[in-house]
């Protein structure tokens, strides 16, 4: 049980991690919001107008 006990990580190690993977979800949500935005525009923009 002691390998157990040595697993465990402070509670300030997991917060700054999760804190971090949460930065890194909200950047890849709005980098795929931004390409999707951006894809509808260029293709409004081959097509003329509709």
């Amino acid at each position: 049980m002691p390998a157990a006990e040595l697993k465990r990580e402070p509670a300030s190690i997991r917060k700054k991690r999760n804190r971090a993977i949460r930065g890194i979800e909200i950047t890849a949500a709005v980098s795929l919001l931004l390409n999707v935005i951006q894809s509808v525009i260029i293709y409004m923009l081959q097509a003329g107008p509709i």
